[in-house]
């Protein structure tokens, strides 16, 4: 169970899911604050949403605490992502929202990483390719 946990939290449609949501949740704080006045109605569908939100990433978080091989150390590294992930309905507190920021933005860069080591991988991959093939022309010449 706990590598398949570990699997499907390292695929890229995972990543971007959850990049969706705190873009979702960075976009309606934005609206919060800076839109016109806005109805009761429009502000109970964003609260609605917004808990929504919070139990996704809350629930990825304790699910990443769960299986993590050290507790104290996966706290160390995503307390951030634990205050983002909090339901809270009070306005002033609302504004903890601006964590999920936080975590998008360590997934945008993770995500370069990961495609920098995978096109680094590609390069090396090539080479040894190149380098295994003029190995064989040589012996296959020297026999010649």
């Amino acid at each position: 169970m706990r590598d398949f946990i570990i699997t499907l939290r390292n695929k890229i449609w995972y990543a971007a899911f959850i990049a969706l949501l705190a873009l979702i949740s960075a976009g309606m704080l934005a609206y919060e604050f800076f839109a016109a006045p806005i109805n009761e109605e429009t502000l109970q569908i964003m609260a609605h949403l917004d808990l929504i939100i919070a139990y996704v990433f809350l629930g990825d978080f304790l699910i990443g605490f769960f299986f993590a091989p050290r507790k104290i150390l996966h706290l160390k590294e995503n307390w951030l992502d634990l205050l983002g992930s909090i339901p809270l309905s009070d306005s002033i507190f609302r504004a903890m929202r601006i964590f999920r920021f936080v975590r998008l933005v360590r997934l945008v860069r993770a995500a370069n990483v990961g495609l920098n080591i995978q096109g680094s991988i590609a390069v090396l991959r090539k080479r040894y390719q190149r380098r295994k093939e003029r190995k064989r022309l040589q012996t296959k010449q020297k026999v010649s």
